[in-house]
């Protein structure tokens, strides 16, 4: 299970060094961006059952509509990029931490 955690918090900073910071963004762009940065950071200091569980309440983007009301959406393609692929990420994380913290699935696993 560690080596499992070891990977995902590579995987979660892998997405935080890839925002898109790069020549100049409204200051509203940067702010929110460096709060999406501290979302995963955060999430990468959690164990894998409450990573888990915290991934299988919502959808990355559903929390940002619910939290922001779509404010987001008016960011930068390549801002609206970044998002959908931590969306994306977040989503492969949720179903493999799903596997992984499923007995049943261990038990089947080890069957093969």
């Amino acid at each position: 299970m560690r080596r499992l955690e070891n990977v995902v918090k590579k995987l979660l900073h892998s997405l935080i060094d890839a925002c898109p910071q790069q020549g100049f963004i409204p200051l509203e762009e940067y702010a929110f961006q460096e709060a999406v940065k501290a979302y995963l950071a955060d999430l990468s200091c959690l164990d894998a059952e409450d990573m888990g569980a915290l991934l299988s309440e919502t959808s990355f983007l559903g929390m940002l509509q619910r939290a922001t009301g779509g404010y987001f959406l008016q960011f930068s393609h390549l801002t609206l990029l970044w998002l959908v692929e931590i969306e994306r990420t977040l989503g492969v994380l949720r179903e493999g931490l799903a596997r992984a913290l499923d007995p049943g699935e261990v038990f089947i696993a080890l069957q093969e």
